[in-house]
Formats: structure tokens, sequence, C-alpha cells
């Protein structure tokens, strides 16, 4: 049994996979992904393999005709987003892992 199989999908509210992770200097973790679930707030506190985070900003690739990613205060499911956690540490975050938010 997975790490995500640990959680009843009626308990998740959110659901993303991490396509990719960036440490950015002096602001912390980003992850990368679309929304398969979902919607997601500026300061909603989230889960990847049950270590907690608050998201600090979101970007969006709104579909705009621009490919430049836009800041927003929420994003919601089928969104490709980038969303900035509170850590400085991204030794534990990978791709193919889940944000999850109950």
């Amino acid at each position: 049994m997975g790490f995500f199989n640990l959680f009843s999908k009626k308990e998740i509210s959110f659901e993303m996979a991490i396509i990719d992770v960036f440490l950015i200097n002096n602001h912390g973790v980003v992850v990368t992904g679309k929304i398969n679930k979902g919607f997601i707030q500026i300061n909603d506190k989230v889960e990847i393999k049950g270590k907690k985070y608050t998201v600090i900003m979101i970007d969006a690739l709104v579909k705009t005709g621009s490919k430049t990613p836009s800041q927003v205060n929420c994003a919601g499911e089928g969104l490709e987003v980038a969303l900035h956690l509170s850590t400085m540490d991204s030794s534990m975050i990978s791709r193919g892992n889940i944000v999850i938010k109950r």
C-alpha cells in the first residue's frame, strides 16, 4: 500500500502530482505541476509525503496567449501552477510526489 492510498479520496480536497522542484535563493522551494483535483489558495496548508507546508505564493499559466506565468491568489483543477512553499529544504521533495490538502 503506497503513501497516497493511506487517505480516503473523500478526505483529500486538493491533489497535484509534482513535475519539477526548484530551490530559489532567499525565497524557498517551488513545486510545479497540474492540479488534478480541487483548488488551492495562498496560505493553505498542504502535505507532501506526510510533511506539512504553507503555500506562500502561486504562479499559474493562465491561457491568455502569453506563456508567462501570472501570480494568482487561488488556482483550480486543470491549471498548471508553481506553488511556492514555506521551506528552504527541497531534499525530501521530488518529481512524482503528490501534494495534497485535506
